[in-house]
């Protein structure tokens, strides 16, 4: 069997639903409300988690299984850039709403950026 939907309006539906829902889905993943309890610079460093690496893995996870579905590297490449731009929000509003540094900038300042 064949990867992929052939149905042309089915794949339309699918994308709009990826767009629609794309950036609430980042609130799970990135959840600015929640306060970290554990600051990165006291977390043993096999436990460090990169905020910039679980951003690329959901993206690249979702979009490789748009591609099987049959969405063109277009949606999906815009998926990607719509993705990091609601991950740097909801990292910024981390920062508003808790009113102190998101431990993204950790990563910024001691870890070299996965890319």
């Amino acid at each position: 069997m064949e990867a992929g939907v052939r149905d042309g309006s089915h794949l339309e539906r699918i994308e709009a639903t990826i767009f629609r829902l794309l950036e609430a889905a980042r609130r799970i993943v990135a959840a600015p409300d929640r306060k970290y309890a554990i600051a990165p610079e006291d977390t043993p460093p096999n436990l460090l988690i990169n905020p910039y690496e679980v951003g690329t893995f959901s993206l690249v996870s979702l979009t490789k299984r748009l591609r099987t579905l049959g969405l063109s590297t277009q949606s999906c490449e815009e998926v990607t850039k719509r993705g990091n731009l609601y991950y740097t929000n909801a990292w910024n509003e981390y920062e508003d709403v808790h009113g102190e540094e998101h431990p993204r900038r950790f990563f910024d300042r001691f870890v070299p950026v996965a890319t």
